[in-house]
C-alpha cells in the first residue's frame, strides 16, 4: 500500500509542471471572457494576426474550467489539475492489469517515460 502511495506520489510530482501548451493563453481568456460576458469564442478578438478568422469548432467546456481554477488558485492550481489528471490516468491503467508484473513493469519502463517528454514538445 505504502508503496502504490509512494510510486503515484512521484507520478504526481512528476507531471507537476507548468503549462506549456502554446494555445494555453487563447484558451484561458477564452474562459475568462465566458465568465464575464457569458458569449463563446468564435472570432478571433485577441490578435490581429489573423482579424477575420472564425473558429469553426468553439470549445466551452475547458476553457472555463482554466479560468475557474486560474482564477482561485494560479498556476499552481492548473499545474496540480493537471499532474491530477495525469497520475489518475496512470493509477486506472495501472490497476487495469491485473496481477501481470511483467506487463506492469513494461508500463513503467515505457509509457510513463514517453508521456513525460510532452512539456519538452513545443520548445
Amino acid at each position: 500500500m505504502i508503496q502504490k502511495f509512494l510510486f503515484f506520489g512521484l507520478i504526481f510530482v512528476i507531471f507537476l509542471l507548468p503549462a506549456t501548451d502554446p494555445d494555453f493563453g487563447w484558451q484561458l481568456r477564452c474562459g475568462q471572457q465566458f465568465l464575464t460576458t457569458g458569449q463563446i469564442c468564435a472570432k478571433n478578438t485577441f490578435s490581429v494576426l489573423l482579424p477575420n478568422y472564425e473558429w469553426a469548432y468553439p470549445i466551452l467546456v475547458y476553457p472555463v474550467i482554466l479560468a475557474l481554477i486560474f482564477e482561485r488558485f494560479g498556476f499552481w492550481g492548473l499545474s496540480a489539475l493537471n499532474a491530477l489528471v495525469i497520475t489518475a490516468a496512470y493509477a486506472f491503467l495501472f490497476h487495469s492489469i491485473k496481477n501481470n508484473n511483467f506487463q506492469k513493469m513494461v508500463f513503467l519502463l515505457i509509457v510513463i517515460p514517453l508521456s513525460w517528454d510532452y512539456p519538452f514538445y513545443y520548445q
